[in-house]
């Protein structure tokens, strides 16, 4: 959907990326082209790269299985057909989830938990599309995580990772590794500093490991307020090098 890029640009990578990783049978589908209300937000080239992915790839490889229905169609599907077995990891805009909400008022019920990488009215995925934002936090749920820029912003990743990242061999991690340096590289130009933050990853890690969340808050929903960091980077790295076959 939009965010980063142009919904097109994004579906490329969401291909992309799951081609790297092995997970060519998992579907993708289109999401929307802006906000619920205006018109789509146009994205200058900066953080993201002129084509949402740091322009670190030059031949992408196509999603191999693409939905035939939007993303908010989708999601809702998948959360009439299998309640309670499915969760919901929110990295964007929330758009796509309010649309779905329009579909099936109890779509956030059926999911075992959802997930959203941001949380404070200032965090970018709040703040392109704040009443999106609205009509989720207004829907009934089970639990539902925010974990905001202010802790994501704390978990970082430098040179070493790089280098550890190529010296793994793999077609996986030089991938992440190109990705980590070329923010790197932006995070030094606007900061000073050769660091990067590792914001969405962290959020889907707290998706599969809860346990990683040292303090939250309870209110709205279970607001992260701080985490486990050295579990994190040293899974996200093991995971990273990690040699599938």
């Amino acid at each position: 959907m939009h965010g980063n890029a142009p919904v097109g640009a994004v579906v490329a990578n969401a291909g992309h990326t799951l081609g790297v990783a092995g997970l060519v049978d998992v579907p993708v589908a289109a999401g929307a082209a802006g906000p619920l209300s205006g018109p789509p937000l146009r994205v200058a080239p900066g953080t993201h790269g002129s084509d949402g992915l740091g322009d670190v790839v030059e031949t992408k490889i196509p999603p191999r299985t693409l939905a035939d229905r939007p993303a908010a169609e989708l999601l809702s599907a998948l959360a009439r057909d299998r309640p309670g077995y499915y969760h919901l990891l929110a990295l964007g805009p929330l758009t796509n989830v309010a649309l779905a909400l329009e579909l099936e008022p109890s779509l956030l019920t059926l999911f075992r938990s959802v997930v959203v990488m941001g949380w404070a009215p200032s965090d970018t995925n709040i703040r392109r599309d704040p009443e999106a934002a609205a009509r989720m936090l207004r829907a009934p749920r089970n639990r539902l995580v925010g974990v905001g820029v202010d802790v994501t912003a704390t978990v970082v990743v430098d040179d070493e990772t790089v280098r550890r990242l190529r010296a793994a061999g793999t077609a996986r991690a030089e991938f992440a590794a190109a990705l980590v340096e070329r923010y790197i590289l932006r995070h030094q130009r606007t900061c000073g500093r050769r660091a990067a933050p590792v914001h969405d990853a962290l959020a889907a890690a707290l998706l599969l490991r809860p346990d990683w969340i040292t303090a939250s808050r309870s209110r709205p929903a279970t607001v992260v307020t701080d985490v486990d960091r050295a579990a994190f980077l040293a899974d996200f790295l093991a995971t990273l090098t990690m040699d599938f076959g």
